[in-house]
């Protein structure tokens, strides 16, 4: 059984006369059927003088109708001109972007090189008159070597401490502004934490920090003892200003069949995560209550990350619960971190 439907035809053609029928402007629709026309939307209009610009055929049931467009075709001129115009436009825009970056970049870089530049100078001129006043300290300690002097005593500690310490920031300053220079030596690892411990006594001592030491067993390496000294030194000095009302620190070396950690852990409040990223980032310091009232230049652990690629290694920071502990980890095998540039020369691992 077939069903169908029977329409007239003319009731059709009305009906899509009337759907297309709108202004095309200087164009024209052409509606015919097998060459005879149905429809034209501009029927006065020549269309010898306008170039066919498509033609379709209607699908069945009307295979017989032809759906045609005439019109002005784009000149060539017309097309060079307006894409030779948007291809100006795009240059001029990616030359302000590439200026605009250039010039950013440059006044970042030039404010660098004035705070480098700055900044050693000035601890060029503080080295000499700090050591002569770690120097005549020293001297007076010796002289007051008395038991009845035992207050004075205490204070010169006091001195000579804050005097170490200050050198070591400005050593510290002076190492962040040149190359550092290695000298490659077997170095036992636990004996160059404790005589850093040793150094920072006396001021830790001050401030009522206590330092827990755990050292572990065959932790020889070849490496440079002054580096090494001076990331450990950052490491506690960070720790000292940051310990936070525990007053406790925990200093520790963990060795492996490929590497050696030293381990420095405060348990102040710690490093936000999305501060803890930015942290070796030169002349950055975190913003907190805890560091109000404390001093710095922020360079210290961009000088430990710089130390820490020199000697082949890298540095672990680990958030804790409370504080944070920063790990220096150094590689047995140095050829292992050449053969692997890709490994990150600062790692944040997880909470523990």
């Amino acid at each position: 059984m077939i069903i169908g439907f029977r329409i007239s035809y003319i009731n059709l053609l009305s009906d899509v006369i009337n759907v297309a029928h709108f202004d095309f402007g200087s164009d024209t629709l052409v509606l015919e059927e097998n060459a005879r026309l149905l429809y034209q939307s501009a029927p006065y209009r020549a269309l010898d003088k306008q170039q066919l610009l498509d033609k379709q055929n209607l699908p069945y049931p009307l295979s017989a109708w032809q759906v045609s467009y005439y019109g002005q075709p784009e000149t060539s001129v017309t097309i060079y001109l307006w894409g030779g115009v948007f291809i100006l436009l795009l240059l001029t825009v990616t030359g302000l972007i590439i200026f605009r970056l250039y010039r950013e970049y440059t006044q970042a870089d030039r404010l660098v090189r004035q705070q480098v530049n700055f900044v050693s100078q000035v601890s060029h001129e503080l080295k000499t008159p700090l050591t002569n006043i770690t120097l005549y300290a020293e001297l007076l300690k010796e002289e007051l070597a008395d038991d009845e002097y035992i207050e004075s005593l205490r204070y010169l500690d006091v001195i000579t401490g804050e005097s170490q310490r200050l050198s070591r920031l400005i050593q510290n300053i002076l190492t962040f502004t040149r190359e550092p220079k290695l000298h490659f030596q077997q170095v036992d690892v636990n004996a160059v934490v404790t005589q850093v411990a040793h150094t920072f006594m006396p001021s830790l001592h001050t401030e009522g920090i206590t330092v827990s030491l755990t050292l572990s067993e065959n932790a020889v390496i070849q490496s440079d003892i002054d580096r090494l000294m001076q990331i450990i030194g950052n490491f506690l000095s960070n720790a000292e200003k940051y310990a936070g009302e525990a007053k406790k620190i925990d200093l520790q070396t963990v060795t492996d069949a490929q590497y050696i950690d030293i381990r420095v852990r405060d348990y102040g409040p710690g490093i936000s995560e999305k501060e803890i990223g930015m942290i070796f980032t030169p002349f950055y310091r975190v913003k907190s209550s805890l560091t109000e009232g404390v001093t710095g230049t922020g360079i210290g652990l961009a000088i430990a990350q710089q130390l820490a690629q020199s000697l082949g290694g890298m540095i672990l920071v680990t958030p804790q619960s409370p504080g944070v502990c920063f790990t220096l980890r150094l590689l047995r095998d140095r050829s292992e971190q050449n053969h692997n540039p890709g490994n990150p020369l600062v790692q944040i691992t997880g909470k523990s």
